[in-house]
């Protein structure tokens, strides 16, 4: 699975359109703030919650971001909520949380 992949993913469960083709309920930008994936509640009247993710199609590169945590401290700040997207199999129970 590539990094586009599991963006596509992730933009259904963001989804810009609506199912009657208006415009939908969430914004997607790629490689915002430093991190792959941000997705703006575009429906929100106050400060709109924001849900980032930093994709990760393989554990080298899971390693490699673990040791790097200010390159996503900003984005991270920011968001309502923060998530590590991972094709399924990639990491176990029992890998280190990011911090």
């Amino acid at each position: 699975m590539t990094a586009a992949e599991v963006k596509d993913a992730l933009r259904t469960r963001h989804p810009a359109l609506a199912e009657y083709g208006g415009p939908g309920p969430w914004t997607c930008l790629e490689e915002w703030a430093n991190i792959d994936l941000a997705c703006f509640s575009a429906w929100s009247s106050a400060k709109p919650p924001i849900v980032g993710y930093e994709v990760k199609v393989s554990r080298s590169d899971y390693r490699r971001e673990l040791l790097k945590p200010g390159k996503r401290e900003l984005a991270v700040s920011a968001c309502h909520a923060f998530y590590f997207a991972t094709p399924k199999g990639l990491l176990t129970k029992e890998e280190p949380a990011p911090t």
